[in-house]
């Protein structure tokens, strides 16, 4: 996984992508975690190489896409309980 951190976003803390496998994990500044599947490698390498790309409208773009799948995964600091993975 490469991590995406080096940018201000107002609502995405960081974005760990996977070129290969076609899966980005966002977190969110709310402390949730959703992994993406079946992302466009276009699109994360765009992500991973254009500074200028925004956290948040990439991610906004991701999880609009058609054949994108989400699902919540990691740490939820609301119930302080790992969310299924």
């Amino acid at each position: 996984m490469f991590y995406v951190e080096d940018r201000s976003s107002t609502c995405v803390d960081v974005i760990a992508v996977n070129p290969v496998n076609k899966v980005a994990v966002v977190r969110y500044h709310n402390g949730r975690e959703y992994t993406y599947s079946n992302v466009s490698r276009r699109s994360i390498l765009n992500l991973m190489l254009n500074p200028s790309v925004s956290l948040g409208f990439w991610a906004n773009k991701v999880k609009r896409a058609n054949k994108v799948s989400c699902k919540a995964s990691g740490f939820n600091v609301y119930s302080k309980a790992l969310v299924g993975c």
